[in-house]
């Protein structure tokens, strides 16, 4: 059975509210990983050039918070 959750997600101030995908790997001795799949306009006004602004998010804080919806999974 799935688990219901509530995801929060924000790059510095910008909340990502719709993100198709979240990968964290986070192996013992090695480096961890973070990959975020969102449609290109959830982080970037789309009639400047392709690219430019997410050079913005560069260095910025990730915050994740991910809380389990209350009264799923209770028979």
């Amino acid at each position: 059975m799935a688990l219901q959750t509530i995801t929060e997600l924000f790059i510095g101030d910008l909340q990502i509210t719709n993100f198709k995908s979240l990968l964290l790997n986070q192996p013992i001795g090695a480096h961890h990983l973070l990959q975020i799949i969102c449609r290109m306009d959830a982080l970037e006004d789309l009639s400047a050039s392709l690219g430019e602004q997410s050079k913005n998010f560069l260095g910025e804080t990730v915050s994740l918070e991910i809380q389990v919806v209350e009264g799923f999974g209770k028979f």
